[in-house]
Formats: structure tokens, sequence, C-alpha cells
């Protein structure tokens, strides 16, 4: 009984060290809020949203409800489900994360997150990291407009990316491989997903036409960035057709 008593005095004496740790600051974490939506309401309004837009070819099906029902979910801060990369399993989503969405041509990707943000604006949806609020919301970059700020610009893009809170990067391998400053040939991209993957307490939201353990990811940026792309975003696939010809 003694003995019991102690490793139960020893534990709660560890989880109040962490917790004092945390408190001040010393090791932060990303924080998520838990919103009191209806996630039915939250579709209900994208849907409709998505015809306003873009007509009848907007539809909610089987080939993105997964997708769609467990984004909102992570928006909202509810527990929410995603998918395992490397085999494709249904796993327990992080809500310390990002998202990675995948998918061939005219998919939704896009779609998607600008319904999401469109969203996100309208609640205001926001985490917290280290004592500070920041709002969940992004406005999207594609992947070769940011090469092209770079070039014409200068290194202050790339560092502004790595240090944003929110980075949202559509079509991810649609830019040049490499991009030229000061002479020299760089990958800013592999850059920025390096250094975003070292960092705490940032959310990057990401889409592109190959999945994250693709060989097109591993060979045009590196081991490295494959590795710290499973551990920045939940990762989800959008499936079908294209949609912008089929509806």
């Amino acid at each position: 009984m003694t003995q019991e008593k102690t490793k139960d005095e020893k534990e709660k004496a560890l989880q109040q060290t962490v917790q004092n740790i945390l408190r001040n600051r010393r090791l932060a974490t990303i924080q998520r809020f838990n919103y009191d939506c209806s996630e039915y309401d939250l579709l209900t309004i994208m849907r409709e949203l998505g015809r306003q837009l873009y007509g009848a070819r907007f539809v909610i099906d089987d080939d993105n409800r997964f997708v769609y029902e467990n984004a909102v979910r992570w928006l909202i801060g509810h527990q929410f489900e995603a998918i395992d990369p490397k085999n494709c399993n249904v796993i327990q989503g992080n809500l310390g994360r990002g998202l990675y969405i995948a998918g061939n041509c005219g998919s939704g990707k896009s779609v998607l997150l600008q319904l999401l943000a469109a969203i996100a604006g309208n609640y205001h949806t926001e985490y917290e990291f280290d004592g500070r609020k920041i709002a969940l919301c992004w406005s999207e970059k594609r992947a070769d407009e940011l090469c092209n700020d770079f070039v014409l610009n200068g290194a202050d893009v790339v560092a502004n990316a790595k240090m944003a809170d929110i980075l949202c990067l559509n079509d991810l391998g649609s830019e040049p491989a490499e991009q030229m400053f000061m002479g020299n040939r760089v990958n800013i991209i592999r850059q920025i997903i390096e250094a975003r993957g070292d960092r705490q307490g940032q959310i990057t939201v990401i889409t592109s036409n190959y999945p994250m353990l693709h060989p097109f990811i591993k060979e045009r940026y590196g081991d490295r960035v494959v590795s710290r792309l499973q551990g920045m975003c939940n990762y989800f696939e959008l499936k079908g057709t294209d949609r912008r010809i089929t509806h």
C-alpha cells in the first residue's frame, strides 16, 4: 500500500512539473479551440456556398464526403479522422497539424480550401500558441506563384513564408524544380517546408496532384521534406473524375 501510494505521488509530481513548464511557456504546443458548431449545419452552408460559386457541378458525394466532413471537424476543433499516407488506412487525426490534400486535376482541392477559409473567416476560428491567439484562416498561394514572387522580389518572400503562422500552399509540385537567386539555383519550396517542419506553432495547408509519399515528391524535395510533411499535416485524398468537365 505504501509503495503504491509512492508511485501515485511520483506520477502526480511528474504531471505537476509538466504543467508548470507548459504554464511558464518554456515548452509550448498548439492548443485548438472546440467550437460549438453543428458539423451538419457547416456542411450545409459549404454545399450552398459551393453551388452559389460553382453552380450545379458542385456536389458533396461519395468521392469527397469523407474529406469534407473531417476537414470541417478539423477546422472547428472536433475530433476527426484522416488517412495514413503509407497504407491509406483511416486513422485518428491530429488537431495540432495542418492539412495535405492530394487529388487529381479537377478533383476539387482548391474549392475545398476556399470554402474552408470562408467558413473560418465567418466563424473567426482561432488556435493558441505560446499564449497568443492566432486566426485559423488563410489566403491561398500557388507554389508556382510563390516561386515567381521570389524571382521578382527576393529572399524576403521565402523568409515570410517560413515565418507565417498559417501558410496555404496550392498545387505543390507544379512549380519549376529550381529558381535562380544571386547566380545560384535553389529550390525555395523545399527550403520553406524544411524550415516550417522544424518550427512549432505553425499550421501548413497544402494541396497537390501528388500523394504525400509519391516518388515525385521524394525526388523533387528529398527525404527530409517527406518526413516533415508527415509530421506537419493530416493527409487526405480526394477521389473521382475531373469535376470541371463532368458536372
